[in-house]
């Protein structure tokens, strides 16, 4: 009789694809700036820039937002203080990072899902997106730059603008203080 071991193998080129994405998260600094500690003042972001993979970097204000079209959505996400609700008025971000140009090369197809959308607050919060969930050719999710929730400003010492990830359920992707948009 033969007796079976479960057993994890990874080959060499999963540990070092592992291997290269945790050094190029380590070197982000997003992921290496240290949170802000309970008596740190957090800089309010009174700008937000889009860099990175894009053709065109912007610096936008709370003006520039209100200038794009503006989209509403109403979500109810659990929090750890409750549940996070409201209605939540801004700029989808796909249509930021169109106006922005994500790099592609004409050469390889389908070059978009390739890439990556980080988006971090004034104190170092982060989170990942991949540009094809937003992408309305693929995943089609919506992911909006919210700068007013229930007719009202948001009134954040941390900034004037937040993720809003509708789909999601909980509202651990929902970015307060956004004050950078970087593609990967």
């Amino acid at each position: 009789m033969r007796s079976i071991q479960a057993r994890w193998w990874y080959g060499p080129g999963l540990i070092g694809a592992v291997g290269a994405l945790l050094a190029v998260l380590s070197s982000h600094s997003a992921f290496s700036a240290q949170p802000a500690s309970a008596g740190e003042k957090i800089a309010r972001a009174e700008r937000i820039s889009i860099e990175g993979g894009v053709e065109h970097p912007k610096s936008l204000t709370l003006a520039d937002l209100k200038r794009e079209p503006a989209t509403s959505e109403v979500v109810s996400l659990k929090a750890g203080k409750g549940i996070l609700t409201g209605t939540y008025t801004g700029v989808l971000l796909w249509t930021l990072l169109q106006e922005a140009t994500i790099k592609v090369s004409p050469e390889n197809k389908n070059e978009i899902i390739r890439h990556t959308i980080l988006v971090t607050s004034s104190d170092g919060y982060a989170t990942v997106l991949s540009a094809a969930e937003i992408d309305p050719q693929l995943g089609g999710e919506h992911a909006i730059i919210a700068y007013a929730k229930d007719g009202q400003p948001l009134t954040n010492k941390r900034g004037f603008a937040r993720l809003i990830l509708p789909a999601d359920k909980s509202a651990a992707r929902a970015v307060s203080g956004v004050t950078r948009i970087t593609v990967q």
